[in-house]
Order: C-alpha cells, then structure tokens, then sequence
C-alpha cells in the first residue's frame, strides 16, 4: 500500500464521506485517490469501516442497549482509551446502566446535531438578467457584475468553510480576499476556485471560459463516470476553456482584456491582423463581416476604441489601414483599397 500523504489524514478522509470537505481539500482526495490501485482499495476499506461503525442520517432503528455497550467497553479494553476506569466486572449495575445508555445517546445525539446543522439552509438570492448588465455587492464585500441574459445564484450570506455561487451566462468577479475561506464558482459539474482576485467567467453547454485579470484561479472538473480530475491553474492574463464534452481543460496567454469588452467597453488592437480583428468585431457586436479579398487579412491595425459603435469602428478601420467598407443589408463587406 502506497504510504498515505502527511496532509491526506484518516479524520480528513472521514469528513470527505459526510461530505464535510472544502472542494479544495475534496480534489486533493480524489486525486490521491486516483494515484494507484493500493489507494483505492485502502479507501474503500476506510469507507467500510466508517458504515460500519456509524451511519450519519438519523433513521428510526431499534436499538440493542447492551450490545452497544459491549461494543464500547470493547473498544475501551483493546486501545486503553480511558486507563483509570475500572475493571468492567467491578462497575456497581448502577453505574453499569448509567455507562450502557452513554454509549447509546452520546453518539445519537452527535448524529442528530450533525444532521440538524447540515442541513441548516440559507436563503438564497437569483437574479436573471435580460437585455441589460448589473451590478452586485454580496455579504463578503466581493462585487459582480453580471452580463446580459444570465443567471446568478448566490446565498444572502456566506457560513461555513466555503463561499458558494453559481452562475449560468457571463460574469465579471471582482472577490474580497479571504483565505480562510475560498470563493467557488459552480456551472453544472465546472467548478472556478478563488480566494481573492478579480476574472471573467464565460459558460455554455459544451465550455466554460475563463479570464484572469489580477490574481491565480483553478478551473477544474471532478468526473465521477471516469474517475478523474480536470484542472488547470490560471494566473493574470491567462485564458482558460474547460471542454465539458471532452473533459479537456488548455489556457492560452492573451495579450490584451477584448474578451471582457463586455464589461470595459475597451477593444485593444496592438499590430493585430485583419482576420482577427474581423472574427473579433464579429463576435463582440454580434455583426456579420465578410472580407472579400483574402489578401487584406494580413493588414496589421494597432488602435484603441473606448466604447464606440461598430459604424464607427469600421470606419476608423477604412481609413487607418486605406481599404474599402460598404453594408450590403445586414453584410459589412470589405474588398480592395479604398480610392
């Protein structure tokens, strides 16, 4: 058996089974867990033993008072857990009895506070939005400013070891640093981690898009089909995408923040070809742009528009780099210098 790792412990294992784990400390289980064949099976063995020993939803059951009894004394004898206690033949019936029914309610009210406190539930906030971005302050001081048609869910106030949120469209985070406790995004089975830092996440169905303006982010996916772990690290002007379908994760270093115009207002071209600057503009103002003569995608434009209109953009891109932009109905065409 491969030697468990120093800050992999047996207390830590058991709070992963009640599903009391920070999904920090979660991922560096399972990914232990995926190491060898030893280690799965000394995991199962654990978890055999913690069903066996105690089950953590509080179902009525009949309860044998002296054979749980035995059962502890047991324990007692065999790790000499309590070296002053009397020999078991020696304790008076009273105090016997006394002893008999700890054994039984002590543990049955552990269950019962675990349960009560587990499933404590707080309110939680949605907020949808339509044609038009907004801003949100939650509990922790963290701001988000969330996108055009997008779902953000989020609790009134954060309690416990995590702080939780889930986001269904685009949102720009900007997080109150907080060590202790960690800022997770969810969207479906994707997962963001931060503990303060600022970023873009993008979803759909088939990816999930990350951009790190300040800070260090952990974009990762936990597959329970294959058993494995995703992840990727991503620090200040990384791009991450998270292959949902795939279950592949791959960043890319970018050189300016257009993919968060969104929020900033701001394209950023520095020596960018045509091409990209089409595909771009195409993406960002949602406009059909076709250029006709394929030997203008290697002009170079460096500029900076701060929050204009495509009408102007195009035009400021006709006279920069000499070429001709005419609209044929919903078409911006571009073909040949402009005389």
């Amino acid at each position: 058996m491969n030697k468990i790792p120093e800050n992999i412990t047996h207390e830590l294992i058991f709070s992963y089974f009640k599903k009391e784990t920070t999904n920090e400390e979660s991922l560096m289980i399972e990914v232990w867990l995926n190491t060898s064949d030893e280690n799965k099976n000394y995991f199962n063995d654990l978890k055999s033993i913690w069903i066996e020993t105690g089950k953590l939803i509080p179902t009525p059951i009949e309860v044998n008072v002296d054979a749980a009894w035995d059962k502890l004394s047991l324990r007692i004898e065999n790790d000499n857990i309590i070296s002053n206690l009397p020999d078991k033949k020696q304790i008076n019936p009273f105090t016997k009895t006394l002893l008999k029914i700890a054994a039984v309610i002590i543990p049955a009210i552990a269950i019962i506070s675990f349960y009560l406190l587990s499933n404590k539930e707080l309110k939680q906030i949605e907020i949808v939005t339509t044609n038009n971005n907004i801003q949100k302050q939650l509990s922790d001081g963290s701001i988000i400013k969330i996108n055009a048609h997008t779902k953000l869910t989020y609790p009134e106030k954060f309690d416990g070891k995590l702080r939780e949120v889930n986001i269904d469209g685009e949102g720009f985070f900007d997080i109150t640093h907080d060590k202790e406790m960690p800022f997770i995004i969810h969207y479906k089975d994707v997962n963001v981690r931060v503990v303060g830092t600022s970023f873009n996440v993008k979803t759909s169905n088939d990816k999930v898009e990350v951009y790190v303006k300040t800070g260090k982010v952990l974009l990762y996916i936990v597959s329970s089909n294959l058993n494995d772990t995703t992840l990727i690290e991503l620090v200040a002007g990384d791009k991450g995408i998270l292959d949902r379908i795939a279950k592949k994760a791959y960043k890319e270093e970018v050189a300016n923040e257009n993919d968060i115009f969104w929020y900033t207002k701001t394209l950023i071209f520095n020596k960018t070809e045509l091409s990209e600057v089409v595909d771009i503009l195409k993406n960002t103002y949602n406009v059909n742009i076709v250029v006709k003569n394929s030997e203008l995608n290697s002009l170079r434009l460096s500029t900076t528009f701060n929050d204009q209109k495509i009408e102007s953009i195009l035009d400021i891109i006709s006279t920069s780099l000499n070429i001709k932009i005419t609209k044929n109905n919903s078409i911006y065409e571009i073909d040949g210098e402009d005389n």
